[in-house]
């Protein structure tokens, strides 16, 4: 899917490198793009940059899929969802994001952690080191997006 996508926007696009990132997001229209990007939020790779600002340009259309996305068991794909949402000003993540930020140590490990595999190496997490990031970022994208509200 990663190469049919990427074999796409070069058609669309051509070769100028500046050209890229602009010119997929001014493409997007609705929702149907929300799920092509929100698998890549969860990569190991530079596509979730610009998946996410894809993400923030579809708007609203978005906003249910990264609500749902915060207790996927990719801690990624978990915080990429909740910064994407802080800077999208929905007023709908206000309740995820702060039951995310004060979620249990019973309800986070029913989310669960899995590992980050990257090229030669995996990173695992304990349930405690999970759960504190989990909170601490779900917390950071709530103030910002209060702020963002304001």
């Amino acid at each position: 899917m990663g190469k049919i996508l990427r074999d796409e926007r070069k058609k669309q696009i051509g070769d100028d490198p500046y050209l890229k990132e602009a010119k997929l997001i001014l493409d997007l229209k609705d929702e149907k793009d929300v799920l092509s990007y929100m698998q890549y939020l969860g990569q190991v790779s530079q596509d979730w940059l610009v998946a996410a600002k894809a993400l923030e340009k579809i708007g609203a259309p978005a906003v249910d899929a990264l609500i749902q996305a915060i207790e996927s068991d990719n801690p990624l794909l978990r915080g990429r969802a909740m910064n994407v949402l802080s800077k999208m000003g929905d007023e709908r993540a206000i309740k995820a994001l702060t039951k995310a930020s004060n979620i249990t140590k019973e309800d986070f490990r029913r989310v669960g952690t899995k590992p980050i595999s990257v090229p030669g190496m995996v990173i695992e997490f304990t349930l405690e080191e999970g759960l504190e990031d989990y909170r601490k970022v779900a917390k950071d994208a709530l103030e910002k997006l209060k702020k963002n509200l304001r």
